[in-house]
Formats: structure tokens, sequence, C-alpha cells
């Protein structure tokens, strides 16, 4: 824990690839979290699907929630964490025009994370390390959880687009974890080059793009990381014909 005041708590995570809460449930503990990934992970909160989240969500989880984990990325998972008060949770979704869940709680467990509210995250963090006024650190976390908790009340509303969000960003969380596993072999092409390799190029190039000798086994590789084939990954990400 870095930093509390009452009404949240930030703090910053670490779950090394070693660590044995990989392989049991997790209790994420007598308070409501707005978590910030710095690493690909698949969380699966209690009675809800698996998702596979990165640094492009945030990850919402009710108090004494119970949950498990799942290894996507070489360094684990890593995050930045606020911890609410009720009070300050209960602001949140008045001020978003948000219906709570039951007891009080954010009723959805992801939502789209915004360059502005992940960098005042990184911000609040940094300046309580570089001692900081608590007020610089408190207007930084404030604010970055207003506009998330907004944008996720938005998307939400709206079941088809709430679909449609969850399948681009399962799309673009497996980019992400092939970009950490292939590590230097996708340090080698642009940005560009690395999203093209799952949106619409033939596997056997985009093998040789990253350096693999065959189709085969590419395919093999990301099927043993990823459990799909890079086809399956495409497939999902192209929208149904209307």
């Amino acid at each position: 824990m870095l930093f509390g005041n009452g009404s949240f708590a930030l703090g910053e995570f670490n779950c090394p690839p070693d660590d044995p809460r990989w392989q049991v449930v997790n209790v994420i503990g007598g308070a409501a979290h707005v978590v910030f990934p710095a690493t690909t992970v698949v969380i699966q909160q209690a009675g809800r699907e698996p998702v596979v989240t990165t640094p492009n969500h945030v990850v919402y989880y009710p108090r004494d929630q119970h949950y498990r984990r799942a290894l996507k990325d070489p360094r684990g998972d890593r995050s930045a964490f606020v911890a609410l008060s009720p009070e300050l949770l209960a602001r949140l979704l008045e001020e978003a025009a948000i219906r709570a869940g039951a007891g009080g709680t954010i009723p959805f467990d992801t939502g789209p994370s915004e360059a502005t509210a992940y960098l005042a995250i990184a911000q609040a963090v940094h300046a309580l390390r570089a001692r900081s006024s608590a007020l610089q650190v408190e207007e930084l976390v404030y604010m970055s959880l207003e506009r998330v908790v907004r944008a996720a009340g938005s998307l939400h509303e709206s079941p088809k687009r709430a679909r449609r969000y969850r399948t681009e960003s399962d799309h673009r969380a497996v980019v992400e974890s092939a970009k950490a596993l292939l590590g230097e072999r996708f340090a080698e092409h642009d940005s560009l080059e690395v999203e093209q390799l799952f949106d619409g190029v033939p596997v056997a190039a985009a093998a040789r793009v990253v350096g693999f000798r065959s189709h085969s086994q590419f395919t093999s590789a990301f099927r043993a990381s990823f459990g799909v084939t890079p086809s399956n990954v495409t497939a999902r990400a192209t929208p149904a014909p209307q």
C-alpha cells in the first residue's frame, strides 16, 4: 500500500509467474477495487466469464470478491489498484448515473481505460515515490476514477456495444500477449506490422515475419501459448455480416 486517506487506498500489486496464487482462488479484500493492469492476465471473477485483461482495460471488483488468474505474460500479474470506501464508490456511481448492483457494487467487471486516466494513476504512484503532496495524489486519483467509471458506465448502457468491446478487447489482448511472449522478434517490426499479423495477413506470411520457419511451427507455438490459433483470433475480431 502506497497511500490512504480514508476515502481510498492506492497501491501496487505484483504476482510473479512462480507465485502460488496462480493455482488457487484469490480474494480481493474488504473493499471494492478498481485495478489498472500493467500486464496481460486472464481474470475470472466468481460468477462471471473469464476476461483477458491488458493495460487497455480497467478491472472492477466488488468487496470480498473471489477470483482466479491465469498467466499470459512472462512478467506475471502487475497492476496499480485503488481500494474504494463505500462512500466514494456510491459517489462515483451516482455521478456517472450508474445503477449499482447488489449491495451497492459496480455492476460490471471490466471497462475501457484511456491514456489520461492511466497516466494519472502512474503519475500518482510517481508522486508518492517523490514524496509529493497528498493533495496532488488525491487530485490525480479522483480524476482517473471519475473518467474510467463514467466510460465503463457509458459502454455498458448498450449490451451490443459491450459485446463488441469484449470481442475487440480480446483480440487486442492476444496481440499484446504475443508481443510480450515473442519479445525480440516483434521488436524488429513496427507496431503496424504487428497488428497486421492478426488482421487478414496469411498465417504463413505472419510466421515468416516473426522468424518462424513454417506455418505449422508458428500455429503450434501460438496455440500452446494462447489456447487458440491465429485464425481463431482473426475470426473473432471480424464483425459478423449484417
